[in-house]
């Protein structure tokens, strides 16, 4: 690829790594402290789409147009761009108001909240030039989805299972106690390091308003939580607001589907469109009837996946029901005999900060010690909060400074959040544009995706089992397969 090469000051492009609509995911190479990071690329000029849906061959295009923007700033510029980083202090400082000013900011504003936790993908700096904002990030060889699907990493290991649940439950619990809501938890939103430890990231659709609007379809299909998509109350269906916590538990009770059962129990939580999901509201049994689970797990997801938020179980409790449970299956496998969680095997449930930590771990340690450096090499800071005031952008410095021609701020986008577990296409959804004015009032990142209801874009198999089956009892198993069908 021709970006392979270029270079962001001392972060060298080794290959692209994710793609959206909106920006652009790369692995780098560090010349100076010889680590590997993740480096997101938000273009600016993304902005004048933001209120555009796409079909999956328009978001190819898309992603082209991108590629060969950022192509072009980069031979602009000699392959090499030297550009300044904003003091991350300010930008968690930001203000609300502030943030509406920087749209793109929003993201990274969320994920430097909660960042510290051992289990939230740590954000090292955050790089500006004119044409985009490059955030440097932890980079980690998967994520949780390949894991799953094609590494089969956790097929016979209970374990690991709860090991990887839990510390993904802890950074959970750590975001909200912290005011910080994810709305997009999925296994392509979690990544996993050689130890296979869990690290939750892509905070595009987070939020920090703790009750929602009923309907705020905001997520990925197979995750959203039935409040999210279909809600009526006979009285208060126009200014009810509902937990937006327990919609992340649901996500979570789907996730903990997906790591046992290599499953999605339905396409999406609507009563109306997904059979499977109809017959579950009717009787939960049926997910006995469809998974393997064991009566243990069972009881467990029940109280998960209740179709009223409030009666959800906490993040607490989830964690204090999975550590003790005894069986995840109900055949003879591995998994249907599972030991008791001992913490002290692992530690890494604890809140402690990375830096707080960064004794304990050399890379970090050492990456923290450059970034405080005073020597010739340390680079400029640019405090966000007084370019904002001053000058309305980020200055550069004088000698690499390039006319901006482009919109001043422009919005992100989550890269990954418009692709679904079951067939990695793209999520559509028509009423996009008019669910903005509703994301502005909800405190709602700028860059929600809108998930999609399309069913063109479920998997062929889904459509076959449907044709072939009335009701629950007589239908052959309609399990949905988390791979490509």
């Amino acid at each position: 690829m021709p970006l392979e090469g270029c270079q962001v000051n001392n972060f060298q492009i080794i290959r692209q790594i994710g793609s959206g609509v909106y920006g652009l995911v790369f692995h780098v190479y560090d010349s100076v402290t010889k680590f590997e990071f993740a480096m997101k690329v938000i273009l600016k000029s993304s902005i004048d789409s933001f209120l555009e849906t796409y079909s999956k061959e328009e978001s190819e295009k898309r992603n082209l147009e991108l590629q060969q923007e950022l192509i072009l700033f980069f031979q602009n510029n000699n392959n090499k761009l030297n550009i300044p980083a904003v003091d991350l202090q300010s930008i968690k400082d930001l203000t609300p108001d502030q943030l509406l000013r920087i749209p793109q900011y929003n993201e990274i504003w969320m994920q430097l909240q909660v960042h510290s936790h051992k289990n939230v993908v740590t954000v090292y700096q955050v790089l500006e030039s004119s044409v985009a904002t490059f955030l440097i990030m932890d980079y980690y060889q998967t994520d949780l989805f390949n894991s799953i699907v094609h590494l089969n990493t956790f097929n016979n290991d209970s374990n690991l299972i709860k090991k990887v649940f839990l510390q993904i439950c802890s950074a959970v619990k750590y975001c909200h106690e912290n005011g910080i809501y994810h709305c997009d938890i999925k296994p392509e939103n979690v990544v996993l390091d050689s130890e296979n430890n869990a690290y939750l990231c892509d905070f595009g659709l987070s939020t920090t308003t703790p009750h929602l609007s009923p309907n705020t379809n905001v997520g990925s299909t197979y995750y959203i939580a039935p409040e999210k998509i279909l809600y009526f109350n006979d009285c208060t269906s126009q200014t009810a607001k509902l937990p937006t916590n327990s919609g992340d538990v649901w996500s979570l009770g789907i996730l903990l589907i997906n790591l046992i059962c290599i499953r999605n129990p339905w396409l999406k939580a609507h009563q109306t469109e997904d059979k499977t999901f109809y017959h579950f509201v009717k009787e939960p049994k049926v997910l006995q009837k469809i998974l393997p689970l064991s009566d243990d797990l069972y009881k467990l997801l029940v109280k998960v996946l209740q179709i009223n938020p409030y009666k959800r179980i906490s993040v607490d409790e989830l964690m204090m029901e999975v550590r003790s449970i005894k069986s995840f299956t109900n055949d003879n496998g591995p998994l249907s005999v599972v030991s008791e969680y001992n913490e002290n095997i692992d530690d890494t449930l604890m809140y402690y900060s990375t830096i707080t930590a960064a004794a304990d771990d050399n890379t970090n340690a050492n990456y923290y010690n450059y970034l405080s450096d005073d020597g010739e090499d340390e680079e400029e800071d640019v405090d966000v909060e007084e370019a904002i005031i001053n000058n309305d952008a980020i200055k550069q410095p004088q000698a690499h400074h390039i006319e901006d021609t482009s919109l001043l701020y422009q919005s992100s986008k989550d890269i990954n959040s418009c692709v679904t577990l079951g067939d990695k296409t793209l999520e559509i959804e028509p009423n996009f544009k008019s669910a903005v004015s509703m994301m502005a009032y909800t405190g709602l990142s700028s860059d929600a995706t809108i998930c999609g209801s399309d069913t063109s874009d479920y998997p062929s198999i889904f459509h076959e089992e449907q044709k072939n089956s009335s009701s629950i009892n007589d239908t052959e198993d309609i399990r949905l397969n988390m791979s490509s069908t």
